[in-house]
């Protein structure tokens, strides 16, 4: 690596000497900046099962979601009963189960994950790479694993005896159930999810996997998927956009599209020499223009073709398609659906080699452009749920992701965000399985900060904490504007980052007749893309007064476009781009993710006078109180993890990817909250399966209750959960 890169190390524990005064201990604290040498502690926790009762028990939150009805869509909900549920999603990835190898868990182990599921505050999982685990090993066509198919059907069992439904991939891999590609499902590209489109045979294959996968009748549930209420939803076709699956290729469009463009520029009484020579996927024009059309009409009518299939199977839930691409030439295929699903990354992530990259930069410096560009794909009048986002490992600021992810999903109203992941929970720190011997992008599970994120996001989803935006920015695009030039061009970031002050989303005559108010939606026009940062807000801006001017932002609200500052219309969230900081402040939390506290920052009953390090900090509260009148709260506190041994040069570039056990990031922060003077707390450092350790007792003064936080209180190593009980 170039010599002139410097390595992120561990610094000598700093000393905590109990002979400081108060006064003097909180001044060391508010002077240490964040870019200081961090100081890392080894993680000592194994067990990772939360423990029954436990503060870190959330089963009474995430309730029983597989047991209540069907989920079906009523306008722009997705709705049980007549009621909107309340949705925290995990995924399921390749590498989820703890069983060695990749594949589905056994029977024990099922019943294990399944229950941890629900205790983790979780009521539904996405399926993700089902075919590529059913069909490891095989050498024919649709060899089955007899074993995987009989664990996957247990674990859905399972799943379902805890309350939980999932989504279900129809077709995730390249290789779909295609035989003999060794030495692993991922070595090969037969390219079937553009195939599909255009070779019979392909979609043919694509109908018999569906076919197995919702028609087989599961022996422990005595059902099959396709019949299951359980089952709430499924993906035709994971991210098959086209496009998309051009630019993971190579950017370069395939030449099995030639013959059917070639005959769809007849059909048109158009010159078939347009198909000899494929535009470049980076080009716009006239000929992108054109393909583009012929795209869009193509993946419309197979679809549609999927969606018939998929009900002749019998299931007659929610499907969607087309979860990728933001660029504006993926709506009129987009517009089709009846569900919108969308992924967005802050990063993509690299895998675990050297030499893989993970910047260190903060989402909030572009007012979390990945999560407008999720927000900006949303059709207003149809359901829309995110089940893949990530800010992810190494990034030291993806403690972000944990507030920015659930505040944004509220405000907009989303259904659902599920981060992607191998799999969101673990059962212990052992190196059991597949890629957890380390830390790893994808391995939320793992990650403490990652669970500390997941964690909050559970209880603001589930309590509905935060209030859907009254206001919405609707964007009028026609698929002739959408396709224009080659439609390359994305929502630019001067109408996303209205986001954070009003819904926004696609606006068509769906809209209107899905009962969409047309007196809070106020209809813009897409710009072309501006370059400086000034010129970004100019047309927030503008869009700001418009929204003050018809009374849907109240005078007292504070959001400044171009100073990157936006306030939700509630007053609930408060994104302060250019210091790196987003605020929350509900009913029952006060939530902070920062990168220093320059001064004193009141939330609610909550005020945060200093901290070490930039981290992610919430009080909630757990006994159903405003937080300022509760007396079980539960605390987190996360900044930073990695592997022992590892090694990241400064621009996030990896030199050694390390192993278990894992280092935390140590974090102090002092606050107040309010309560009573003379009321006795208890401060009690929590492990990471939600046991109780040695409690501290605490007395509030005339200033409230002083909390001393410190990832390291517990002699017993760091953890990232506290609860603070009064006696």
């Amino acid at each position: 690596m170039p010599s002139n890169k410097k390595l992120w190390v561990s610094a000598k524990p700093a000393a905590w000497c109990g002979a400081i005064s108060i006064a003097v201990l909180l001044l060391s604290i508010s002077m240490a900046h964040p870019t200081n040498p961090a100081e890392w502690l080894p993680l000592n926790d194994r067990s990772l099962e939360i423990v029954a009762g436990s503060p870190l028990d959330f089963s009474e939150f995430a309730g029983d979601l597989a047991h209540n009805g069907i989920l079906t869509i009523s306008g722009d909900r997705l709705t049980l009963n007549g009621a909107e549920p309340r949705i925290n999603c995990a995924m399921l990835g390749p590498g989820f189960s703890t069983t060695p190898g990749s594949g589905f868990p056994d029977h024990p182990t099922a019943e294990r994950y399944a229950e941890q599921l629900r205790r983790h505050g979780y009521n539904l999982v996405r399926f993700h790479h089902v075919d590529s685990l059913l069909m490891a090993g095989a050498k024919a066509d649709f060899a089955f694993n007899p074993v995987q198919v009989d664990r996957l059907q247990y674990l859905m069992a399972a799943l379902k005896k805890n309350g939980i439904r999932w989504s279900l991939d129809l077709m995730t891999s390249d290789n779909a159930a295609l035989g003999g590609v060794f030495p692993n499902r991922w070595s090969e590209r037969n390219g079937m999810r553009i195939r599909l489109y255009v070779e019979r045979p392909a979609f043919v294959h694509w109908q018999k996997l569906m076919h197995k996968l919702l028609t087989t009748n599961n022996p422990y549930s005595h059902v099959a998927p396709a019949n299951d209420p359980a089952t709430a939803m499924v993906v035709l076709l994971n991210e098959g956009g086209i496009t998309h699956q051009a630019a993971i290729a190579g950017k370069r469009f395939p030449d099995l599209l030639k013959p059917p463009y070639a005959s769809w520029l007849e059909a048109r009484g158009l010159d078939r020499i347009y198909a000899d020579k494929l535009p470049a996927l980076v080009h716009g024009g006239a000929s992108m223009e054109q393909f583009q059309r012929f795209l869009n009409e193509l993946q419309i009518a197979v679809t549609r073709e999927m969606t018939e299939s998929v009900r002749s199977a019998g299931y007659q839930g929610p499907v969607t398609a087309f979860a990728s691409w933001p660029q504006l030439n993926a709506i009129p295929s987009r517009r089709d659906l009846a569900l919108v699903d969308m992924h967005g990354y802050d990063q993509t992530p690299p895998g675990g080699k050297e030499g893989a990259q993970v910047r260190p930069i903060s989402s909030f410096d572009d007012a979390g452009r990945y999560l407008q560009h999720i927000a900006t794909t949303r059709f207003f009048g149809r359901p829309f749920i995110v089940t893949e986002h990530d800010q992810p490992f190494w990034n030291p600021y993806r403690y972000e992701s944990g507030l920015a992810v659930p505040a944004l999903a509220s405000l907009q109203g989303w259904q659902f965000v599920c981060r992607h992941a191998d799999g969101p929970i673990n059962l212990a720190y052992d190196g059991v399985g597949t890629r957890k011997q380390a830390l790893q992008p994808d391995g939320g599970g793992l990650d403490p900060v990652a669970r500390a994120g997941e964690t909050l996001t559970a209880l603001l989803l589930l309590r509905g904490e935060i209030a859907r935006a009254r206001p919405q920015v609707g964007l009028n695009v026609s698929d002739a504007e959408a396709l224009s030039n080659g439609g390359a061009r994305e929502v630019p970031a001067s109408l996303g980052a209205t986001a954070w002050i009003a819904r926004i989303g696609l606006f068509d005559a769906r809209s209107t007749a899905a009962g969409v108010n047309p007196d809070l939606t106020m209809s813009v026009p897409i710009a072309p893309l501006a370059v400086s940062f000034g010129q970004r807000y100019a047309n927030a801006n503008r869009i700001v007064d418009k929204l003050r001017a018809r009374g849907l932002l109240a005078p007292g609200n504070t959001t400044d476009p171009l100073h990157n500052r936006w306030e939700s219309p509630g007053g609930q969230v408060l994104l302060l781009g250019q210091q790196r900081e987003l605020r929350v402040t509900t009913r029952q939390t006060s939530a902070l993710a920062f990168e220093k506290v320059s001064a004193p920052v009141t939330l609610g009953p909550l005020r945060i006078k200093s901290a070490d390090s930039s981290a992610l900090l919430s009080f909630s509260a757990l006994d159903d109180q405003p937080l300022g009148h509760s007396r079980r709260i539960l605390v987190i506190m996360a900044s930073d993890a990695r592997n022992t041994g590892m090694k990241i040069a400064s621009d996030g570039t990896l030199i050694a990817l390390g192993q278990l056990p894992l280092e935390l990031r140590r974090v102090r922060v002092a606050a107040t909250l309010a309560a009573p003077k003379g009321s006795a707390w208890q401060l009690t450092p929590l492990r990471l399966n939600g046991t109780l350790d040695t409690p501290i007792g605490l007395q509030a003064d005339s200033a409230g209750l002083q909390v001393a936080l410190d990832t390291a209180l517990s002699p017993r190593g760091p953890t990232t959960f506290f609860l603070l009980e009064r006696e």
